[in-house]
């Protein structure tokens, strides 16, 4: 086996949204027209900064924003059924490159699991649509019983460790978007950034073990060093 410092890790941990399916754009363009349909201004670094965001915070953070305490709940049911409606005649392309990678990991005998904002359902239903088949035992949700708090707080990663029977550290997080980088990171897990959205600011590099192009130079970087 070869030996280039990440058969440290036991398990690899994936964000979903951004990561392995390209609906984060989705979330990004339809929680603003749903703001702007009822009239309430979105702009793309309001829809940027909540990404993946612990629904507590996202509420408190609508709530100061628009000064509306029914804001968020209006605004993320007009989200959901904007959304539904373009994912059920459009469907959700997987990222470049997720198809290969998770197979190639099952064939090299790597591990790997899921940690999202989405619910277990939706994250199934969705990587369906994708192509992808998820194993629900193997997806860990911020709304799941047990995870105090969701992305950037560390729990879900925490909670994933737990589920594994491992260390944060003898884990590998992958994430697309600074919510979720800090989550890992602080949960203390090693993270790789594969850019989806927005480039890494200087505080994503700073908790970022590398800064990938693709899944695909993700999948020849963990499946080469775990080849005989």
């Amino acid at each position: 086996m070869k030996t280039s410092g990440l058969t440290q890790y036991r398990a690899v941990l994936f964000d979903l949204d951004g990561t392995l399916i390209d609906s984060e754009k989705l979330y990004h363009r339809f929680w603003m027209e749903a703001a702007h349909a009822l009239g309430f201004p979105m702009d793309d670094s309001f829809a940027n900064q909540i990404r993946s965001l612990d629904n507590r915070l996202c509420r408190a953070l609508f709530e100061r924003t628009y000064h509306d305490k029914t804001a968020y709940t209006r605004i993320h049911e007009k989200r959901i059924e904007l959304m539904d409606a373009y994912i059920a005649s459009d469907g959700i392309a997987a990222k470049p490159g997720a198809k290969e990678l998770l197979p190639a990991l099952r064939k090299a005998g790597i591990s790997y699991y899921i940690c999202t904002a989405s619910s277990v359902d939706t994250a199934v239903r969705n990587a369906l649509i994708a192509g992808i088949t998820l194993p629900r035992e193997h997806i860990i949700s911020t709304k799941n019983a047990g995870v105090k708090c969701g992305k950037p707080a560390p729990y879900v990663y925490l909670a994933a460790c737990h589920r594994i029977g491992i260390c944060p550290d003898q884990a590998l997080a992958v994430e697309d978007a600074p919510n979720g980088i800090k989550s890992a990171h602080d949960a203390g897990c090693d993270v790789i950034m594969i850019p989806d959205l927005t480039q890494p600011t200087n505080e994503d590099l700073s908790m970022t073990k590398a800064i990938l192009p693709s899944l695909g130079a993700l999948r020849a970087m963990l499946c080469a060093d775990h080849a005989d």
